[in-house]
């Protein structure tokens, strides 16, 4: 495996563990959108929303954020909808969807 590659997995693998993250990937559009309304329409509040020229045509990012906690939302025409954020609420959210967290990006296996 390339160096370059294998430190990268390495330092993503690193950072999820010890910033305590999870994420929810390949979530269908329709739910995706529910989810984010959902969470906008219970008091989190967007800090940050991409906004250039393809916004939501081929990628799309929101930050939400409610007390000290701060989810990313983020959908493209490949992954469709990923969500990332503190490893408690990512669970909550795919007990309460029925998805599937991981403590790692799909791309990167955990046992490299």
């Amino acid at each position: 495996m390339n160096p370059v590659r294998f430190f990268a997995q390495e330092f993503t693998k690193v950072k999820y563990k010890y910033l305590n993250r999870s994420i929810i990937e390949n979530v269908d559009t329709d739910l995706f959108n529910e989810i984010l309304k959902q969470f906008l329409d219970s008091g989190w509040v967007k800090i940050y929303e991409y906004d250039a020229v393809d916004a939501w045509i081929d990628f799309g990012k929101v930050k939400i954020k409610k007390d000290k906690k701060v989810l990313t939302f983020e959908w493209d025409n490949y992954m469709e909808g990923v969500i990332l954020g503190n490893k408690n609420e990512i669970n909550q959210v795919a007990k309460q969807f029925c998805l599937r967290s991981s403590n790692v990006p799909s791309y990167i296996s955990e046992s490299t």
